[in-house]
């Protein structure tokens, strides 16, 4: 009985999962569409002031799709991508001063130097087991 409400649970899970990034695909294909038309100029839609609001906008396209994709799939990469485009979106769009730039820099380089690690080890015991 426990193992048939367990399954139901994850299956319901899952399927909760797939709800929720096919609302992320409607919203992000909705605000590309308006990104668009804001580039295009088309009346009726924001147009962007300045470059910076544009990629503002743009990088939040970009780290949508990247929440779907780890919201799809479960894997240490989409976890390390997402926060690799957040946290290049801060330094980038935000223009905070100079110390907070460098912390930036530095956590993308941990989350580089982590992400080579954890997948070069992973990838050496994968080879080490195969006859």
């Amino acid at each position: 009985m426990r193992e048939r409400i367990r399954d139901l649970l994850r299956r319901f899970a899952i399927a909760l999962e797939f709800f929720i990034a096919g609302l992320l695909c409607l919203a992000v294909l909705y605000f590309t569409f308006r990104l668009l038309m804001g580039f295009l100029q088309v009346e009726g839609y924001p147009i962007y002031g300045t470059f910076e609001s544009f990629l503002n906008t743009a990088f939040s396209l970009v780290i949508g799709i990247e929440m779907i994709r780890m919201t799809c799939e479960h894997s240490a990469e989409n976890v390390f991508d997402v926060l690799t485009f957040a946290i290049a979106r801060q330094i980038v769009i935000h223009h905070t001063n100079a110390i907070d730039n460098v912390y930036g820099i530095v956590a993308i380089a941990i989350l580089f130097a982590t992400k080579k690690y954890l997948f070069s080890l992973s990838g050496r015991h994968a080879a080490d087991k195969k006859p």
